[in-house]
């Protein structure tokens, strides 16, 4: 698993830590604030369109690094048939923080079936891209954004 979290958190540093336009400026998050409370989730494929909302909600910890819960459901007009792997439903996410950069796994206990979230924290909230990779690789990916709703 350290394996794929390495690869990926370089995949984040190649391509400038998140998609858009312009890669945001990622920002500390090691100062005063905290990370804990609960964040709106938006998963969408490579064309933009949405297909998965929910929320996370950072129970433990603080960076750099952290667990906590999700629970996630499809968009209201997200095709059903797309390959998002395991982030419908609900369950237990591990993070850690470097420099701004987050690497969430939402499916820790998994090698083989997990969907990984590489971003940057932002002015904004969080925003990077998804992927859903597999012991054969990388089987999907898009733009996530994660918008903190409520601080503890």
């Amino acid at each position: 698993m350290r394996h794929t979290w390495f690869v990926s958190f370089c995949t984040v540093v190649a391509t400038g830590g998140c998609l858009g336009a312009t890669a945001p400026d990622c920002i500390d998050t090691t100062g005063p604030g905290g990370i804990g409370g609960v964040y709106g989730y938006t998963a969408a494929d490579a064309g933009g369109a949405v297909l998965v909302n929910g929320n996370l909600v950072v129970t433990a910890g603080s960076p750099p690094a952290f667990t906590g819960s999700w629970n996630t459901y499809w968009g209201t007009t997200a095709d059903t048939t797309a390959l998002v792997g395991p982030q419908i439903g609900q369950g237990t996410f591990t993070a850690n923080v470097q420099d701004g950069r987050v690497v969430i796994a939402m499916n820790p206990q998994n090698v083989d079936n997990n969907v990984e979230l590489n971003g940057c924290y932002t002015n904004d909230g969080i925003r990077g891209t998804w992927h859903f990779i597999t012991i054969a690789g990388e089987r999907a990916s898009g733009a996530f954004t994660l918008h903190q709703l409520l601080v503890y």
